[in-house]
C-alpha cells in the first residue's frame, strides 16, 4: 500500500529514477504545474537492473546458479515478482540505506544485467582497456606495476591547457582545501617555490605524492593509506572507509570469501585472487579533473567471475569507492550485478545530498553498462 506522504508540485525532473530517488526523502507525488500538470511518478526503490538480450533456456547450469541469483535480488529488494519486469527490459534501481556504515558513505545496491552472452565475455568486456577508455567520465589512464617500477610509470598522467585551473588548486593547497592530501603532502606543495616554473613543479610533486602512496599500499594494504587533512583539523580516512565498506557485502563474504579476504588483507590472502591489477585514472568529477588510484581483484570459479574495484586514493569531491561486480551463467546467457559505496563529507548530515549522491552513482551505473553493452555488440561471441 501507498499513501500520500509529500507533494512536490514543482519538480523539473520526472523521470523514473528521480522519481524513486525522490521517493525515499517521502515524497510520493512528483509534479511540474509551472506549465501545467505534465504527470507524476510513485516509487519506492532505486537499485539498477538492465536485461537486454535475453535468449532463455532450461538448463543444468541455470538450475545450479538459481540460488544465487534469487540472493541477488533479495538482496537487491526485489521479489520473484519482479522477474516479469527483468524479462520485459525494465531498469529498476534500489537504495538502501542501511548500508551506508558511516555518515558520509552513499551506497547504490547495485545494477543487473541479464545478457545473451556468455560470463566470459561480458567479464572481459566490464575489465578490458577498451571499456576503460570508452568510459565517459575518465579522460585518460593507465595500468601500474603491482611491484617495482617507479614513478615514470605516471608519464601519461598530464594535465592539459583546458586543466591548468587543477594545476593552480594544486599551489594553493592547504588542509581542507578543495585537494585531497595529507598534511606532510601538504607541506611538499607548500615547499615549491613560486616562479615560471611553479606550475610544472607542482605536476611533479603531485606525481611523486601518488607514487608514494601507491608504494605505501603495496606494502601495506588499507594501513598504508594516509589520510586526508581537513580544516577543522580533523583527518578523513579512505582506510576506514574502505574496511566499513567490507562490513556490508555479505553476499561477496558468502560466495567469494577469497576475494573479501583479499580486500581485507591486501598485500596478504591472494591466493585466490586470479588477476590483480593497479591502475591511475584521471576522471571527470564535478566537471573537473579528479586522480584516481585504483585495485582491481578478479576470482574466477567455474563459470562464476566476481571482481572487486576500490579507489584508495581520489583528487577530491569523494574520498574513496568500492564497486563489486559479479557475473554468473543464466538462462542461456549471462547475469552481471554490481554494488557501490561511495564515500564523501559533502552528503554528511543532509538528506537530500545523500539522495542525489545515490542518484549519481546510479547513473554512473547505468553508462557503464550500457558501455559493456555497446561493447559486447560490436565484438563477435566467444566461439
Amino acid at each position: 500500500m501507498v499513501s500520500p506522504d509529500f507533494i512536490d508540485t514543482h519538480q523539473h525532473s520526472l523521470d523514473i529514477a528521480d522519481g524513486r530517488l525522490a521517493a525515499q526523502d517521502g515524497t510520493t507525488t512528483q509534479l511540474e504545474l509551472e506549465f501545467g500538470m505534465r504527470g507524476m511518478t510513485v516509487v519506492l526503490l532505486l537499485t539498477a537492473i538492465l536485461v537486454v538480450d535475453q535468449q532463455p533456456s532450461a538448463s543444468d547450469d541455470d538450475s545450479a546458479t538459481n540460488d544465487i541469483v534469487d540472493d541477488v535480488m533479495s538482496h537487491l529488494g526485489f521479489g520473484t515478482q519482479h522477474r516479469g519486469a527483468l524479462e520485459a527490459g525494465e531498469i529498476l534501481f534500489s537504495g538502501h540505506p542501511e548500508l551506508e556504515p558511516l555518515p558520509q558513505s552513499v551506497a547504490v545496491a547495485g545494477a543487473m544485467m541479464l545478457i545473451g552472452r556468455p560470463p566470459g565475455d561480458l567479464i572481459d568486456a566490464y575489465l578490458s582497456d577498451e571499456t576503460l577508455r570508452s568510459h565517459a567520465d575518465i579522460r585518460a589512464a593507465g595500468s601500474l606495476p603491482d611491484a617495482g617500477g617507479d614513478v615514470g610509470e605516471l608519464a601519461g598522467l598530464v594535465f592539459g591547457e583546458d586543466e591548468q585551473g587543477e594545476v593552480r588548486r594544486l599551489l594553493e593547497a592547504g588542509a581542507g582545501s578543495e585537494l585531497n592530501l595529507a598534511p606532510d603532502e601538504i607541506e611538499l606543495i607548500s615547499a615549491i617555490a613560486h616562479g615560471d616554473s611553479a606550475s610544472a613543479d607542482a605536476v611533479t610533486t603531485y606525481k611523486d605524492i601518488l607514487w608514494a602512496r601507491l608504494q605505501a599500499y603495496r606494502a601495506e594494504g588499507l594501513d598504508g593509506i594516509p589520510p586526508y587533512a581537513r580544516q577543522s583539523g580533523e583527518l578523513a580516512s579512505p582506510a576506514e572507509e574502505l574496511r566499513a565498506s567490507l562490513e556490508t557485502t555479505a553476499l561477496i563474504e558468502k560466495y567469494s570469501p577469497g576475494l573479501h579476504a583479499a580486500l581485507l588483507d591486501y598485500p596478504g590472502s591472494m591466493e585466490e585472487i586470479d588477476e590483480s591489477r593497479l591502475l591511475w585514472m584521471k576522471k571527470s568529477v564535478a566537471k573537473r579533473p579528479a586522480v584516481v588510484l585504483a585495485h582491481r581483484m578478479l576470482v574466477v570459479d567455474g563459470d562464476i567471475a566476481v571482481v572487486a574495484e576500490r579507489e584508495f586514493y581520489v583528487g577530491h569531491t569523494y574520498n574513496s569507492m568500492l564497486t563489486i561486480a559479479a557475473v554468473v551463467p543464466h538462462e542461456g546467457g549471462s547475469l552481471i550485478f554490481a554494488t557501490n559505496r561511495t564515500f564523501t563529507e559533502k552528503v554528511r548530515g543532509a538528506k537530500i545530498r545523500k539522495t542525489v549522491g545515490r542518484k549519481r552513482v546510479a547513473q554512473a551505473f547505468a553508462r557503464r553498462f550500457d558501455e559493456i553493452r555497446t561493447a559486447l555488440d560490436e565484438t563477435e561471441p566467444a566461439p
